[in-house]
């Protein structure tokens, strides 16, 4: 349990306070918006169990901190949370902490249930330094409460395959749903639960056909209940969860939207060594193997371990994923199979219990590494510096699909186009992001590494030249996969610049006028919507929006803004693009200046068909505060109206 809580704590902080990578706050976000009373998650493609359990938690955090004065209402909490998140991401990695050391305590139970102390305490120690939990224990993900969901469901089998009752039956089902009421994948453990109903069928229950289908009929309505009491909005909102999960589905089939086939050998030369280390890659195959021999030979409870591993496997390997951390909900089977070859052994050997826990200090080297890459300043954050430090303000930059970070401090100083990651990238998506105007591109290194000749042409005539190592201030990239690659284009095309300053003489008429007006004198005038409305979810339009200032002051002023619509709140446009800075400078007696910003807008890739109104506020860069509208469209309120979008299916 030390050694666990030791692994699982050891490099926490990594990227606070803007964590990224993929699905870096998904959990966190819907978790906090149930919060304000709408219990629909509104994202089906993730079951809803961990968001549940996860709003209550942060009930519990709230309640806390208004106790003990830190907050005094909702609203206090959410400004916490928007000007700085470190607290909250550090609170839900604590609890998967928690939870991964909760399921190391189970796994100890289950070893002492299924065979001996040693073989619990094996187990246990198997699965504290497998290093897929050890670093899925870091992040704000569901996977941790997957593998203490499955550990309960593996108990509740083995208990039930003991020996038969209605009570253990219920118990087995029940499991089993809340299992799958965490994730989805977990619906394999319905091939062992069936592997120990027949078990039951030529046993204890041999010949009675109507307890037979009393027990088939309790396990199936425990399971049910449990899991649509966690997942209640998949029928109270039934169209909309049939629609995420059928695009979900023809997604995984059909590999659009850059998934594609994974050939099984991925799994077995891949996946699994990433996930675990080649030494205790080796020895869980040893397990397998054991479970394997056991099962034929005694027909034992070890049959429940071996059916779902191979349930599990399979459909593995015929989903079309290469992701490190799917291999998780096995992890307990094998390492129980692991630890009883061990177990044995040793009753002939008895020094293999020593060899199999220097053997483990591999594994927990390897977890440790992890940690400390962790701990270690991000490639991404450095190159967040190198583009503050170099990259001339208003200039536009286009982004790999998961570097969030080179948004939050500089969205104000360039115009940034997030950019959806392809399988590979071509010379087509180059030229296409050129044509719009964009001067810099932030790659992961991966996708150029040894390809820069075939993507930007000859070195004496590229598309653009690489910033060689990034010999920026403060900042040395190393030339590794996970690494970012930053290009310049030499000859973009000319597009007109991200802000302009207008003469304040000239009769200003957007095409949608707003008249609202921002405390401090600004005003919206309104803006220029694109002739066509209509967008598809993920497509990026540009609006051009005009603002009279003041000139009392220099200020910089951050764009806000999200969609909203008749599904409620579509996205917040702070944290998925970026804007120019209004900047308001001269004295008390200058005229007033007009201001016309370029902003880019994109629908949510998750986007509901319907209609929408984009919503823009001012936040002050300097005191992290939203500005208020005082008089006209939005007032009271921080935002206002700029254009009416229609997405469509």
């Amino acid at each position: 349990m030390a050694a666990a809580a030791v692994l699982r704590t050891a490099g926490i902080t990594y990227q606070l306070p803007v964590p990224t990578g993929p699905d870096h706050s998904s959990l966190i976000a819907v978790s906090l918006r149930m919060g304000t009373g709408d219990l629909n998650p509104h994202w089906f493609t993730w079951p809803a169990a961990p968001f549940y359990f996860l709003a209550g938690c942060f009930g519990l955090m709230f309640a806390a901190c208004r106790a003990l004065g830190v907050v005094s209402d909702a609203s206090e909490m959410k400004q916490w949370f928007f000007e700085d998140p470190s607290a909250f991401y550090l609170y839900v990695r604590f609890i998967m902490v928690a939870t991964g050391l909760v399921s190391v305590a189970v796994m100890y139970r289950i070893g002492c249930l299924l065979r001996s102390r040693r073989v619990g305490l094996l187990a246990a120690a198997i699965l504290a330094v497998t290093p897929a939990e050890v670093i899925l224990c870091h992040y704000q993900k569901a996977e941790p409460l997957l593998v203490l969901a499955t550990l309960l469901a593996l108990a509740a089998l083995i208990r039930w395959w003991r020996h038969d009752s209605p009570w253990r039956t219920v118990l087995a089902g029940a499991a089993i749903g809340l299992a799958c009421a965490v994730k989805y994948n977990a619906a394999p453990l319905v091939l062992p639960a069936l592997a120990a109903w027949l078990h039951h069928a030529f046993g204890e229950l041999r010949g009675q056909r109507g307890r037979l289908l009393g027990r088939l009929a309790l396990g199936v309505a425990a399971m049910l209940v449990v899991f649509l009491a966690l997942n209640p909005y998949l029928l109270l909102d039934a169209t909309e969860a049939a629609r995420q999960l059928s695009g979900q589905k023809e997604l995984m089939t059909t590999g659009r939207g850059g998934l594609h086939v994974t050939p099984a050998w991925s799994y077995v030369f891949v996946v699994f060594p990433i996930a675990f280390g080649w030494v205790l890659y080796a020895a869980f195959a040893v397990g397998l193997a054991w479970l394997a021999v056991v099962s034929v030979r005694g027909r034992g409870v070890e049959v429940l371990l071996l059916a779902f591993v191979i349930a599990y496997g399979g459909m593995m390997m015929t989903t079309r994923l290469v992701t490190a951390y799917y291999p998780l909900p096995i992890v307990p089977a094998l390492a129980l199979g692991l630890a009883g070859a061990i177990d044995d052994v040793a009753r002939r050997w008895r020094h293999v219990v020593w060899l199999s826990v220097i053997l483990l200090l591999f594994p927990m080297g390897r977890s440790l590494i992890l940690d400390y890459r962790l701990a270690l300043p991000e490639a991404i954050s450095r190159a967040e510096h190198w583009v503050a430090d170099n990259i001339p303000s208003g200039q536009r930059l286009v982004h790999h699909h998961w570097l969030p970070p080179l948004l939050a401090a500089n969205r104000y100083r360039l115009g940034c186009y997030p950019w959806q990651q392809n399988v590979k990238l071509n010379r087509e998506d180059l030229e296409s992001i050129v044509e719009r105007g964009v001067t810099w591109m932030v790659f992961d290194l991966s996708q150029v590494a040894g390809r820069e000749s075939e993507l930007f042409g000859p070195e004496d005539k590229p598309l653009a030249r690489e910033i060689k190592r990034f010999e920026g201030q403060n900042t040395l990239l190393p030339a590794r996969s996970g690494g970012v690659s930053i290009w310049h284009v030499n000859d973009p095309a000319p597009v007109p610049p991200l802000v302009e300053v207008l003469d304040p003489s000239r009769a200003i008429s957007p095409r949608h006028a707003s008249g609202a007006i921002f405390q401090g004198d600004i005003a919206l005038l309104g803006s220029d919507p694109p002739t066509d409305l209509h967008l598809e979810p993920g497509q990026i339009i540009e609006l051009c929006v005009y603002w009279r200032m003041p000139t009392d002051e220099t200020r910089k002023l951050l764009v806000t803004g999200e969609f909203r619509g008749q599904h409620g709140v579509l996205s917040d446009l702070t944290h998925e693009l970026g804007y120019g800075v209004i900047v308001s400078a001269g004295t008390a007696s200058g005229p007033a200046r007009v201001f016309r910003e370029r902003i880019l807008v994109r629908a949510n890739l998750r986007a509901k068909p319907g209609e929408y109104r984009v919503m823009l506020g001012l936040r002050d860069v300097g005191s992290s505060g939203a500005i208020p509208v005082v008089s006209g469209a939005g007032s009271p309120g921080t935002e206002s109206e700029v254009a009416s979008l229609n997405i469509q299916p």
